[in-house]
């Protein structure tokens, strides 16, 4: 009974730019 997607907070698209 608890999100499963609360590491939503930073922007995902930036993971690639590592």
């Amino acid at each position: 009974q608890r999100p499963h997607r609360v590491r939503r907070q930073r922007p995902v698209r930036v993971r690639h730019f590592l």
